[in-house]
Parts: C-alpha cells; sequence; structure tokens
C-alpha cells in the first residue's frame, strides 16, 4: 500500500519505496538492484547464459572461468546481435561482466552482485547486517 504525501513529488515516493528497512536489523535492501537483475534474469535466453557462466565459474582452470559469446551463439541457436543484446541486459543488470580482447568477447561473473543474489535467497529476501556489510565493502 501507497501513501500519498502531500506535496511530494511522486518520483519521490517511488525512490523512498526502492529501498526498504528490515526492522530490527538497522539496514537497508536495495529493491531497485534486485528487481535489474530479476529482470534480466527472467527472459529464458539471458538466464541460460548466466547458468553456464555459473557453471564455468565453478571449474577450477581460470582459463575456462569465462564464456564466448560464440559459445552462446552456438548453444542457444540465435543470431549475434541477439546474443549480444543479452549480453548486454546481463551487464547492465550488473550480473556479468565483459572483457574484449580482439574481436573475441569473453563473459565472467560478477561475483559481487551473485554474492548478494544468493544471500536474498539464503535470507529469503532478508540479509543480515554483517552479510550486507561484508558485500559492500567488496562493491
Amino acid at each position: 500500500m501507497v501513501n500519498r504525501v502531500e506535496g511530494c513529488h511522486p518520483d519521490t515516493i517511488v525512490l523512498y519505496l526502492s529501498k526498504y528497512e528490515i526492522p530490527g536489523r538497522g539496514f537497508q535492501v536495495d529493491n531497485r538492484k534486485l528487481a535489474k537483475a530479476f529482470k534480466a534474469l527472467s527472459h529464458p535466453n539471458r538466464l541460460q547464459i548466466y547458468q553456464e557462466i555459473l557453471r564455468r565459474r565453478s571449474l577450477s582452470s581460470k582459463e575456462f572461468a569465462g564464456c564466448a559469446l560464440t559459445d552462446f551463439i552456438s548453444a542457444l541457436n540465435v543470431g549475434a546481435p541477439t546474443v549480444s543484446h543479452h549480453i548486454k541486459e546481463l551487464v547492465n543488470a550488473d550480473l556479468i561482466s565483459v572483457e574484449k580482447q580482439g574481436k573475441y568477447v569473453t563473459c565472467f561473473l560478477n561475483e559481487a552482485t551473485c554474492e548478494y543474489l544468493q544471500l536474498f535467497f539464503r535470507d529469503k529476501g532478508s540479509l543480515d547486517k554483517g552479510s550486507l556489510q561484508n558485500h559492500e565493502e567488496k562493491v
């Protein structure tokens, strides 16, 4: 429920609601950051790309920790412009980062955002103060 505030611009209300404090915990969870990540992952192809990057991250060799753009073109059976668009959306949501080496693009997991999402789900939507502070120091 949103209460209208006299003399307050509607954008101010949206900004106010973008973060909420968890009672008794004394800190805020950033709803905009979470919504941005969830929106990016709501597309099946982007979710598949993210899952593949997560899978590669677990490999022991740093050489295989990233995924090349060409890997996704083959796996998803879509064109390069479509894959590039999906990669851009994941980068904009801070879920992944990209490194360009000549004409090759390699995608890597954004560890800080991955940890933030894991903490969110682990604690069923509420992060403890220590976990949040540790995460914010990494970002």
